[in-house]
């Protein structure tokens, strides 16, 4: 919806779909309309009220890493592919074995997908020039990244875990088009 508990969100005059919404927060994608510009003004209204528009730079890619505690830092919401159990210290991956990291932040897909639309399972949109370092090292990516099917703006990447690197807690860095996610995220590996 571009309306949720009461708020609503326009980029240049383009409703935004809004995820969720709090007195403190709004999660919304930005719409894929507003690609290629180096700026948007952003207007929020709240209750009927309109507050003053805020211009925002605009820029293609910027990958984000979902973690399990919500602050895009520490462990990441990551699935080992072999059992499908979340990926933890408790459960780290095995060396060698495959890991579906989710992420934001994608940007332009092809086949592009409506802003505001979930991602087709036939065919999968897939993000540019994707790739992942697991422990300094790259770990190969299966397909590309790929928007999850049904979801909105939802980066699923399926990365090999390099059989060559330590056990621990690691760090892990997703890049779209040569822009790298932070990289105070980290992956768990046996």
């Amino acid at each position: 919806p571009t309306a949720l508990g009461g708020a609503s969100v326009t980029f240049d005059g383009i409703p935004a779909p809004l995820i969720f919404t709090s007195s403190g927060q709004i999660n919304l994608q930005v719409p894929y309309e507003v690609a290629g510009k180096g700026s948007t003004l952003v207007t929020v209204t709240n209750q009927g009220v309109r507050g003053e528009p805020v211009a925002v730079p605009v820029i293609g890619v910027q990958p984000g890493l979902f973690t399990a505690n919500g602050s895009g830092a520490g462990q990441v919401s990551a699935i080992n592919a072999a059992d499908g159990t979340i990926n933890s210290p408790a459960n780290p991956a095995a060396k060698g074995a495959y890991v579906t990291l989710y992420a934001t932040g994608a940007g332009a897909v092809d086949p592009a997908v409506p802003t505001g639309k979930p991602a087709p399972a036939d065919p999968f949109s897939c993000a540019q020039s994707v790739t992942v370092t697991i422990a300094g090292r790259e770990a190969p990516v299966y397909l590309c990244g790929v928007m999850a099917p049904g979801f909105v703006g939802l980066l699923q990447v399926s990365a090999q875990v390099p059989p060559d690197i330590p056990s621990g807690s690691v760090p892990v860095t997703l890049s779209i088009a040569g822009r790298a996610s932070p990289n105070a995220t980290s992956l768990s590996v046996r």
